[in-house]
């Protein structure tokens, strides 16, 4: 989700679980290992600054496994997980109810709707004031657990310190809950979850090693479902309904059924057009993307009747319209920050300054609420070739070619 969030991969294509076995027993403290994403260079083509290591003029393949390697662990209280990030592009926490953790520490609330400020031009739906969940390892550092001596510490009665990849891939949580069930979930991807079992100290569970063989067989399964998954998003489909334009679909990323897989590329990222057809972009489920022809900034002030986006963070943006709101200040700013609202309505003519503005996939609505349509549309125009690209993610990049 943060700009580049994938550019540490060849910085951290290192680190790999291997841990060492240890004694299934509750006569002294253990530490598990439990993987965070996955790492797989032969489709993750970004190097440590982000830049695409694919051939020149091809859209990099970029897979994120959204998932926890394992999705499920059973520990003694005194226990330590070892939460290590392959990737870095993650927020997680533990609680014992993931849907009220996630109201103390929002990604995103709708913005009201007034008589003056009306809903975002490219989603169609209100637009979207940034939480403080969004902007937590810009720049900063976990309040605690980047060390095993540092561990953060989980009680059960309140969600954990949140823990993210800054500047160690690894973040510790001693566990002191009292015997239950908990839950240990990424607040940037919906879907992403897994299972903590606190069991009474007289009571066997697993090994370290036999963590590391279920989290191998694990990625096993969803490289290969991956691999599938790219190949079906990247067929060229096109409709025609009667007399109507014809319509050609492209995925803004592919985020699999059980949300354990999301892969960040324009699908198909070529195509080629006649005036009047139509491309409608289907965002993925669980990531938030934009798609830009010209580049705006993803993130800026709310000014009511206008967006400003936020280019230099040391100076006030400056609204078209409107005036920026200081009485929601954002966790950043002393006004209110929001997603790009977009430059035109779904469906309307390609021009140069055609941006879809931030739409967020359709999982978000659970915690969130109504964010708007996940899905957006341009109809081709003038002749030549179009680049268009997501201000987020910006290794993802297609074109569009009308032809005369």
């Amino acid at each position: 989700m943060r700009p580049r969030a994938l550019a540490a991969i060849a910085g951290l294509s290192t680190v790999i679980w291997m841990g060492v076995p240890v004694t299934a027993s509750a006569a002294s403290a253990q530490t598990f290992t439990i993987g965070v994403d996955h790492t797989d260079p032969a489709n993750q083509q970004l190097d440590a600054n982000g830049r695409s290591t694919a051939p020149p003029g091809v859209q990099p393949r970029v897979f994120e496994y959204t998932d926890f390697f394992t999705r499920s662990i059973k520990v003694h209280q005194g226990d330590t997980v070892d939460f290590r990030f392959a990737i870095p592009d993650h927020l997680i926490q533990l609680a014992s109810n993931e849907a009220a953790a996630r109201q103390l520490l929002p990604l995103f609330t709708p913005d009201e709707v007034t008589a003056v400020e009306g809903n975002a031009l490219g989603s169609g739906g209100p637009k979207i004031v940034l939480g403080p969940a969004v902007f937590l390892g810009f720049g900063g550092s976990p309040t605690c657990g980047q060390t095993f001596a540092g561990a953060c510490s989980f009680n059960g009665s309140v969600p954990s310190d949140p823990g993210f990849a800054a500047p160690s891939p690894d973040w510790f949580v001693q566990i002191n809950a009292a015997p239950g069930s908990y839950t240990y979930f990424c607040h940037l991807h919906p879907g992403m979850r897994g299972t903590l079992n606190v069991v009474r100290g007289n009571r066997d569970i697993q090994s370290q090693r036999q963590i590391d063989q279920q989290s191998a067989a694990q990625f096993r399964r969803a490289q290969r479902d991956a691999v599938g998954l790219y190949d079906e998003a990247n067929q060229v489909e096109a409709e025609q309904h009667d007399a109507g334009p014809t319509v050609y679909n492209v995925n803004v990323g592919v985020t699999s059924r059980d949300r354990h897989i999301a892969i960040h590329d324009m699908l198909p990222s070529n195509l080629s057009l006649k005036p009047g057809d139509m491309v409608r972009y289907h965002w993925q489920t669980n990531v938030i993307h934009t798609v830009e022809f010209a580049p705006v900034s993803p993130f800026g002030a709310d000014c009511e009747t206008s967006y400003a986006p936020i280019n230099d963070p040391n100076a006030l943006p400056t609204c078209l319209s409107g005036a920026l709101e200081f009485n929601e200040p954002s966790a950043i700013a002393p006004f209110e920050v929001i997603g790009d609202s977009g430059s035109q309505v779904s469906g309307a003519l390609l021009a140069g300054t055609t941006d879809s503005g931030l739409i967020v996939g359709s999982s978000y609505a659970q915690y969130y609420g109504a964010l708007g349509a996940d899905h957006w549309s341009v109809k081709a125009g003038a002749p030549g070739a179009h680049q268009y690209f997501c201000a987020i993610h910006d290794w993802m990049t297609g074109t569009i070619t009308v032809g005369s």
